[in-house]
């Protein structure tokens, strides 16, 4: 019986190709456990920050990946309608689950940290000072500024209540004619 030979070139591949299969088999991915903002407190925020980000030409466009679902944009059931209803439990549950996944390492070291500091990519851009298509939604230490670092610092007090309520508030822009 005959035994294969292999070219210097097919030994080289097979050799690379084992590297890459051996250097990719390392140990498997352990999960992570992160300490994020609470979802029992998030109602008040999610309506605050549907408010300034959840419109259908914002975050409430389906094709956004940060997704804000509510009164102002995307609406989970089909049945409602935009304008119209209110925002729902399930809709604050599902924008609650599109904010928190996002840097969720960042956002933890927030909570851990007292809330303090703007790495996290919702206030960065929120405040302006990561580029943001929809511009400066999070004034810094305005309500709804406050009313998400309260909730990412886990103060949940009656300054928190009062900054959600004002901050779920947006003024309609003065038109000039």
């Amino acid at each position: 019986m005959r035994s294969a030979r292999f070219s210097t070139p097919s030994r080289v591949a097979v050799t690379a190709l084992l590297i890459v299969l051996v250097s990719c088999s390392g140990a498997p991915n352990q999960e992570k456990t992160f300490v994020l903002p609470s979802r029992e407190q998030f109602a008040t925020v999610g309506l605050a920050i549907g408010a300034h980000c959840g419109t259908l030409d914002c975050h409430g466009d389906p094709a956004r990946n940060m997704r804000v679902y509510g009164i102002n944009g995307q609406r989970l059931n089909a049945f409602d309608v935009t304008g119209f209803g209110g925002t729902t439990e399930d809709e604050l549950r599902a924008t609650y689950e599109s904010i928190v996944v996002l840097q969720p390492e960042v956002l933890a070291a927030a909570v851990q940290a007292g809330g303090a500091g703007d790495d996290w990519l919702v206030l960065g851009k929120g405040r302006g000072r990561i580029q943001h298509a929809g511009g400066q939604q999070l004034v810094p230490g305005g309500a709804a500024d406050r009313c998400v670092t309260s909730w990412v610092a886990g103060l949940f007090d009656d300054a928190f209540r009062i900054a959600c309520e004002q901050g779920a508030i947006v003024a309609a822009p003065i038109e000039d004619f």
